[in-house]
């Protein structure tokens, strides 16, 4: 969720159900950096992994919980989770849950996003904040599909 969106680990534990709009294809961000609302991307390829996860888990309240349904997973475990993947996958690098919201902004500039966009869907008031990661993605390869869907090619788990 957090590679799809850009979304702070902070965002995704207040994520309530209600806030998911797929019809619109959004999610609202309610009260994130700064106390202020905002909407972000909610691809296809995201929703394919949640309807996976709703079968499984079948939230009510709060998207992603703990022994709790009503209340949300502490941000310790998805901390954990990200370090566990990446271990998993042989990155031998630092990974930290917020990497996933760089990744995001990087991908998205490569597949053609205009910089005023993502600075409205990464919630940042000053659009130096977010021109930053045009001087990275300088350093990342160049050749991309185009996509706003960072999800799109990933199969559904079975």
């Amino acid at each position: 969720m957090a590679y799809s969106t850009g979304m702070r680990i902070s965002e995704i534990n207040a994520l309530r159900v209600g806030d998911l709009d797929g019809e619109h294809n959004c999610i609202k961000v309610r009260q994130g950096k700064g106390n202020r609302d905002r909407y972000v991307l909610f691809p296809e390829g995201l929703k394919s992994v949640l309807r996976y996860y709703w079968k499984e888990y079948k939230p009510t309240d709060v998207v992603i919980y703990g022994l709790d349904k009503h209340r949300a997973l502490h941000s310790k475990y998805l901390r954990l989770e990200v370090k566990a993947a990446a271990r998993r996958a042989g990155i031998t690098k630092t990974v930290r849950f917020h990497s996933l919201r760089h990744a995001f902004a990087c991908h998205q500039l490569l597949a053609g996003m205009p910089l005023p966009r993502l600075q409205t869907l990464l919630g940042h008031s000053q659009l130096q904040t977010t021109f930053r990661y045009l001087q990275w993605i300088a350093m990342m390869d160049l050749r991309s599909n185009s996509s706003e869907d960072l999800l799109r090619d990933l199969r559904s788990p079975s």
